[in-house]
């Protein structure tokens, strides 16, 4: 069986411990490279073997980096609250702070991006100096998201999950595929 992601390109599926399937390590998938991408499938479809609302979709889930292991986003946001409590953080984890703080996270994400080829960013997690970085700034920009969330009172999925049939609806699959151009908005 295969899986093909956003960008079409196949990737082996192999059936997990649990049944589950998940991506082979090919010698353009190993690893971390191109993490995103691999649980991009995993995080699009419902997990069928789960019933818990919370982990039907999972922000890690098993793939060879995490082998069997499902951490949901309330987990981590619980995580970061403990963290800035243990620090007396929380005073400064004002929404304009946490805000400012991912915006700056995302600038230091792109950063590792802004010289290199189109060619040259698919590869970026082959590089064994910035495949590093990318992966730490991605982790610093979904950890700010998460923490700016949860200091709003914002159920992430749940938004995510409107924002995707908001844009299924935006951009019918028939009128837009293959084009870059965009919708006018929704009435």
């Amino acid at each position: 069986m295969q899986s093909v992601h956003r960008d079409r390109v196949p990737v082996p599926r192999q059936p997990a411990g649990d049944g589950r399937a998940q991506p082979t390590r090919t010698a353009r998938h190993q690893g971390h490279k191109l993490i995103i991408r691999r649980h991009a499938a995993i995080i699009h479809r419902a997990a069928p073997w789960s019933t818990d609302p919370l982990l039907r979709l999972p922000v890690l889930a098993a793939t060879a980096p995490y082998a069997g292991r499902v951490t949901s986003i309330d987990h981590l946001a619980e995580r970061l609250r403990e963290f800035a409590t243990e620090r007396d953080w929380e005073q400064f984890h004002t929404p304009k702070n946490l805000a400012m703080a991912l915006a700056g996270e995302a600038g230091e994400l792109l950063a590792e991006f802004q010289w290199l080829t189109p060619e040259e960013s698919w590869r970026v997690m082959e590089d064994d100096d910035a495949g590093p970085r990318v992966e730490a700034e991605l982790a610093d920009v979904m950890l700010y998201l998460i923490r700016l969330a949860d200091v709003l009172g914002v159920d992430l999925l749940k938004a995510a999950e409107g924002k995707v049939d908001k844009n299924a609806r935006r951009y019918d699959a028939d009128s837009y595929r293959g084009s870059a151009r965009k919708a006018p908005p929704l009435a």
